[in-house]
């Protein structure tokens, strides 16, 4: 899939898919992810680290903040994709508040919109512009944000969906195609990648059809992937490849953090009266 040879364009100016370029930057954003559920897991169940994934949520707001400034800066702005509507540039926001916050909700929704579709970035990347632009370094970095909080939200808090979890995320998902739509059809963007246009690059969308038939297109395809990335889980637990781990403080059910409540206390998130606390 990835070229082997040394490329002849200019590293510096220009980024092409499937090169050995691309394979370097997937890998540096893989490296960082596992580094991280590295440090969660061995402070797992202390104050570190709460202030840890804390920290790293407060990281992705500051961030995405200062980013959203840079692209609208007038002397940067472009209406076809300065404004903060791409699906990456919410799931970056719904990524810090579930950090930060362990609420369910924005757990369940970072999980199905990272893991089922900010994932497409590193394996099929639109962006054209190499690492002297700062377009190139927001691409990156932002992915391995959102990828890497829902991971991490996975190997060291636990998060495992449920039915109503898969419910939210196609939910939120309606909801921001609706909104996306809209925008699109007054300023003619190409927000979500559901508008009359396609990405320069090669993407799953090539494979779907003219527009708008190929927005349905998706949004089947959407819904199958975000069935099958609920359904592994009681799949794999009936196959008994993984079971519940619960940890002093921590809700077995839905991973909320429960510390200073008492065990009789209905867990705020799930309604289990069985979490143990520290």
């Amino acid at each position: 899939m990835f070229t082997t040879l040394a490329e002849t364009f200019d590293w510096g100016k220009e980024f092409k898919p499937f090169t050995l370029y691309h394979l370097l930057m997937a890998g540096s954003g893989v490296v960082i992810m596992m580094g991280s559920w590295w440090i969660g897991r061995n402070w797992r169940g202390t104050p570190k680290e709460d202030r840890f994934r804390k920290g790293w949520g407060w990281t992705v707001v500051v961030y995405k903040i200062l980013e959203t400034v840079w692209y609208n800066w007038p002397s940067n702005f472009d209406i076809q994709e300065s404004l903060p509507l791409q699906l990456c540039d919410l799931a970056a926001f719904v990524a810090a508040v579930a950090m930060i916050t362990q609420r369910r909700t924005w757990r369940a929704v970072l999980y199905f919109w990272a893991i089922g579709l900010s994932t497409q970035a590193f394996f099929t990347p639109i962006l054209r512009m190499g690492y002297q632009s700062w377009n190139f370094w927001f691409f990156w970095i932002s992915h391995t944000m959102i990828i890497g909080s829902a991971m991490y939200d996975i190997v060291v808090r636990r998060f495992r969906p449920g039915v109503r979890d898969l419910v939210l995320g196609l939910a939120w998902s309606v909801a921001f195609t609706i909104m996306v739509m809209i925008v699109n059809a007054i300023w003619h963007t190409n927000y979500g990648y559901v508008g009359n246009t396609r990405p320069l690059n090669p993407t799953i969308i090539d494979k779907l059809g003219s527009w708008p038939l190929r927005v349905f297109k998706l949004a089947g395809v959407v819904v199958v992937l975000f069935v099958i990335l609920w359904g592994v889980w009681p799949l794999s637990r009936r196959l008994g490849l993984w079971r519940e781990q619960p940890e002093p403080g921590v809700c077995p059910k839905c991973g909320y953090d429960r510390k200073g409540m008492l065990s009789e206390t209905p867990c705020p998130e799930c309604g289990a009266k069985s979490a143990a606390v520290s």
